[in-house]
């Protein structure tokens, strides 16, 4: 197995600089044999293959991929697990789409061996081109576990998902990252965290962008070190403002990393910050914009094709992710990969305005804490006409404040709209940020 993993990490740092023709061919042959031993091993696979009227041999390409229809959440829970998997491969690996935290409905995912390695390899690739170095001092962040224990009890969900799995990398990545080290943050004693982060001393520190930020804010009123070289930030979309807040809390640069419990690694930056690499070279990407491809400029969402999960192939899978497609030029680092921007959050989320249009997530946080500097809130539209606004208790009797979000909201939305103040409670803050949230069905 290690020595699979290693074979992978060269491949992928060899494949990052392949032109965009060579890309094209090696995805086409990849795809080719991937939907081949779809159709053939997996059930709901060649059920679609026939009621689309499609072979295997009649996608000869990328090119063809949008032939077969995307594939949706609610179809995978509906086919799992025997109607979607394949039952020739026995190694199987668990996984749960439950991470983020913000979905009622879990998707359960299989992984082989072979998608787990190749998962390992995309992280020590993904921090490769971040700029870390074997020698780096590494410090994963875990958010609390005692405010998730009990939603996961009652629920049946899984433990959100951290960026603690680069630890994994450290078996292979360089001949081994020796100085590794799991933090998790006790919220009734940040100082307890914040004294434990400063013993460590890490150059680079992995976790969600709204941990490290409280974590920051910890460190600095009790003026310790919180200097570090790289920040790498995943699991959850953050605005530019909390970026800003981040470099100037650590001193650091700042990286963002961008995954998700069916696909393992789907992309991050490199050192150019130019975007956000998707890895092309391992999975196929579409952004997709009413079902055509976007063009550079253009938001769309990200639809995946895995090309080495065999045991539970996801053809065409909607994301639910939105993102806007950067230049289709090759990047400084000389990568020809897809780049999009920040991710947007998700449609489901979107702010519905008066006329219709849907405002993503991060662009209605983008207008609110650019404005007036808020963090930790909510804003959740219970109705076309009605918004409860959660904030931190020291803001909720800041009538100044309140009436600065709901006139930015108002704008948003281009009606009056009427409001709800309440106190987001303490321990929410240390889930998955979700700042905005749509109640009402799409």
């Amino acid at each position: 197995m290690l020595l699979r993993k290693v074979a992978y990490y060269l491949e992928a740092m060899r494949s990052w600089s392949l032109s965009r023709p060579e890309l094209r061919k090696h995805q086409d042959r990849e795809l080719r044999i991937f939907l081949r031993e779809a159709y053939e091993h997996v059930p709901f696979y060649r059920a679609r293959f026939t009621q689309s009227g499609l072979l295997p041999e009649h996608i000869r390409g990328v090119d063809d991929l949008q032939k077969i229809p995307a594939l949706t959440k609610a179809e995978v829970n509906a086919n799992f697990p025997a109607g979607i998997t394949r039952r020739d491969i026995r190694t199987r690996i668990w996984r749960d789409s439950t991470g983020s935290g913000t979905s009622k409905v879990p998707t359960r995912v299989l992984w082989s061996e072979e998608q787990s390695d190749t998962r390992d390899a995309l992280l020590a690739r993904r921090l490769t081109k971040m700029g870390v170095r074997p020698w780096d001092r590494l410090a994963s962040v875990w958010p609390p576990q005692k405010y998730w224990r009990k939603r996961m009890v009652e629920s049946g969900e899984a433990r959100p998902t951290t960026l603690v799995d680069e630890i994994q990398i450290a078996s292979f990545m360089g001949g081994g990252l020796p100085f590794i080290s799991a933090l998790e943050v006790d919220p009734d004693d940040l100082t307890r965290t914040a004294r434990r982060y400063d013993a460590l001393h890490p150059d680079v520190v992995i976790g969600r962008a709204s941990v490290l930020r409280r974590l920051g804010l910890t460190l600095g009123e009790l003026k310790l070190d919180s200097s570090a070289k790289s920040l790498v930030c995943g699991n959850e979309f953050f605005t530019a403002s909390v970026e800003r807040d981040l470099r100037k809390l650590f001193h650091a640069e700042v990286f963002r990393a961008y995954g998700g419990a069916e696909f393992g690694v789907i992309g991050g930056e490199c050192v150019g910050h130019k975007g956000i690499h998707l890895y092309e070279d391992f999975m196929i990407v579409e952004v997709l914009k009413e079902e055509a491809r976007a063009l550079p400029g253009e938001v769309g969402e990200i639809v995946l094709t895995s090309l080495h999960n065999r045991l539970m192939p996801f053809v065409r899978y909607r994301t639910g992710d939105f993102a806007r497609v950067a230049d289709a030029g090759v990047c400084p680092c000389g990568s020809s990969l897809m780049r999009v921007g920040p991710i947007l959050g998700r449609e489901r989320d979107a702010f519905v305005a008066k006329d219709g249009r849907k405002v993503l997530p991060l662009e209605v946080a983008e207008s609110i804490e650019s404005a007036v500097g808020l963090r930790d809130y909510q804003v959740i539209q219970r109705k076309a006409d009605d918004v409860v606004l959660r904030l931190p208790r020291a803001s909720v009797g800041d009538r100044k404040l309140v009436q600065e979000v709901a006139s930015i909201i108002e704008g948003i939305a281009g009606t009056r709209l009427n409001f709800t103040v309440e106190e987001r409670p303490a321990e929410e803050i240390w889930e998955k940020s979700r700042p905005v949230v749509h109640l009402i069905a799409h």
